[in-house]
């Protein structure tokens, strides 16, 4: 479908010279809509992650390992770790990885990945190069999903500690499992009700539209 849109838009814009903003905007509200459904979905997993070996590898490799110990375990764990190629600028390229255990993969294949991760308890990032603040975090927030992610150090204009955001603060990842069962079938229920209501009132398009608004507004009259 997306290759139809963009065939679509170049030739819209080839006869008219001009962006038609109003299909664009219909494939938004088809996509927001489908992300906003996945609020609903039921418990099925424990962790759900799809994950690549970049921005400090080594992290990354020891939260995968500890997925696989917790799998072992009796936890409900999907999760893979693909291959990344080493860069300069994690340090990566002078790490000794093998690159021969890759992909690590424990537990149900990833076919969906939004759908299988709103399907799980808690929702686990390694830090990157912008320390968890990630597209994929935010979406376990928006269907109310709890995050555990090293510590953020970039904040937004509202505050994340309003949202149930839990912290690592070692390098092997035992706060993985104590997180888990910290979280009762009870608290999720509770945990996402608050998640999903504050990304609601901060992270919405609405609400993210109106800050955009004001702060122009506010840099007009200064």
């Amino acid at each position: 479908s997306q290759k139809v849109l963009n065939l679509y838009s170049r030739l819209y814009f080839a006869v008219n010279k001009k962006i038609n903003w109003s299909e664009i905007y219909k494939h938004f509200e088809l996509r927001y809509s489908f992300l906003e459904s996945l609020k609903k979905q039921e418990l099925q997993y424990d962790v759900t992650l799809h994950d690549s070996l970049w921005g400090w590898p080594r992290h990354r490799i020891n939260l995968h390992s500890q997925l696989e110990k917790l799998s072992s375990e009796g936890f409900k764990i999907n999760s893979q770790l693909k291959w990344g190629e080493p860069k300069i600028s994690d340090g990566s390229i002078n790490e000794q990885i093998d690159k021969g255990i890759f992909p690590i993969t424990v537990g149900e294949k990833i076919s969906s990945y939004e759908r299988m991760l709103a399907s799980s308890r808690l929702g686990v990032f390694a830090s990157g190069f912008h320390w968890g603040w990630r597209n994929i975090m935010m979406f376990c927030l928006m269907t109310g999903v709890p995050v555990l992610t090293d510590k953020l150090i970039l904040t937004p204009w509202f505050d994340m500690n309003e949202f149930i955001l839990f912290t690592n603060e070692d390098g092997d990842w035992k706060s993985v499992k104590d997180t888990l069962l910290s979280i009762s079938n009870e608290k999720l229920f509770e945990y996402k009700k608050i998640n999903q209501q504050y990304y609601q009132q901060v992270m919405s398009p609405e609400a993210v539209g109106r800050y955009f608004m004001n702060v122009i507004q506010q840099n007009l009259s200064a």
